[in-house]
């Protein structure tokens, strides 16, 4: 009686094999993959275990919720985050131990702004002879020259060695505004060992016309930043040309020379 009524209901001679056949082909789907979701199994939903999502939000974080995770962010890359550590995270100039600058800014982040005298207008000069070889005793004499009328009234400081081919002289001061710089150095020779000097010479030798620099001494002069040479200096001789006792100096003079009116300048 059953056998009758499946028949009829299907339309077609069916057999209880054929049945269990229909099952297997069932099961076998229900395994594989087949599904057109993204993840590996057969049925159509797909996994949550795993986050396939991508960031089309538009907050600031990576991931694709569209709330701004609220952890450490360095806004300016500056390898520092936020308050306190980076106390202004939109500057990248401005994180603590950077160098402090003299513009109203606290640069390193310690509370305080342009500490370290670096707003100070004071500047570095460095006077340098270098000879070829040693000497018993070498006397720098230095003066910076920041009014006309000062040239060749008095040595500002002085630098002695001895013993050495090197003789140099450095100075912190506000140097801006600065004319000129007038120097000389005595070399002065023991050649007897006893402890006194038997003779001398200058870096500038001779007087006025005759004045001129000894050549096997190399000059450096550093001031306001920038760096000078032997071949940037001129000779200057006080008094008149028949002063010859007064000698003469080098000098690195900024300006034009043609304001020099006192001396002699070659």
């Amino acid at each position: 009686m059953v056998t009758t009524l499946l028949f009829t209901l299907i339309g077609c001679p069916l057999s209880i094999a054929d049945l269990c056949d229909d099952c297997d082909e069932e099961d076998d789907e229900k395994e594989s993959d087949a599904d057109a979701d993204s993840d590996t199994d057969a049925d159509s939903d797909t996994d949550l275990d795993v986050d396939l999502d991508v960031d089309t939000d538009t907050d600031s974080d990576t991931d694709s919720d569209s709330d701004t995770d609220t952890g450490p962010v360095d806004a300016d890359g500056d390898g520092y985050d936020t308050a306190p550590a980076d106390c202004n995270d939109a500057d990248a100039t401005v994180y603590p131990g950077a160098p402090e600058t003299c513009n109203g800014v606290d640069d390193d982040c310690d509370g305080s702004v342009d500490e370290g005298d670096v707003c100070s207008d004071e500047t570095e000069l460095i006077v340098r002879a270098d000879y070829p070889s040693d000497h018993d005793l070498m006397t720098l004499n230095v003066q910076p020259i920041w009014n006309l009328s000062e040239l060749g009234d008095w040595w500002w400081d002085s630098e002695t060695v001895t013993r050495d081919d090197v003789v140099a002289f450095e100075a912190t001061e506000d140097f801006e505004g600065i004319l000129g710089i007038r120097f000389n150095v005595t070399v002065s020779e023991d050649d007897n060992d006893d402890g006194g000097y038997d003779r001398s010479t200058w870096l500038c030798n001779g007087h006025y016309s005759t004045a001129a620099l000894d050549t096997s001494a190399a000059v450096t002069i550093t001031v306001l930043g920038k760096s000078y040479t032997e071949a940037n200096l001129v000779t200057w001789s006080p008094g008149s040309s028949v002063d010859t006792s007064l000698g003469c100096s080098a000098l690195l003079w900024f300006g034009s020379t043609s304001t020099i009116t006192e001396g002699y300048v070659k």
